[in-house]
């Protein structure tokens, strides 16, 4: 009986072994975004095409929104103080809000900047 144990744990041992190899291959590659001129970038969205929106500090140490497309960052030279980039579909639109006496939203359209307000008070 003993050895009958043991045969029967060597199995699972040799089992649990060969089943545990190396873990897949992640389908997924990080990418340093960089910045606009001073450390500090956070990526909010992502499209299917790769293009990649979010914000940055600049050298004035306000936050600008950018997109990252073809390994390179641009600031999306919206008006105001602050400003990030919150989405951005398939079709290249970007969403996002800046400040500027109050938070207002904008949509950018092929580099068409389009001011979107508020609901009412001082957010967008």
């Amino acid at each position: 009986m003993p050895f009958a144990n043991t045969v029967h744990r060597l199995f699972v041992v040799a089992l649990l072994t060969l089943g545990s190899g190396t873990a897949a291959a992640s389908p997924y590659t990080v990418i340093d975004l960089g910045t606009l001129g001073r450390p500090g970038s956070q990526a909010n969205a992502i499209n299917g095409s790769g293009v990649i929106v979010g914000g940055a500090t600049i050298n004035n140490g306000q936050s600008h929104a950018f997109v990252y497309q073809g390994a390179s960052m641009s600031d999306l030279g919206i008006r105001g103080s602050l400003s990030t980039a919150q989405a951005i579909n398939n079709t290249g639109q970007i969403a996002g809000y800046y400040y500027s006496s109050s938070y207002q939203a904008f949509l950018d359209t092929g580099g068409k900047i389009k001011d979107l307000g508020t609901l009412g008070g001082n957010y967008a």
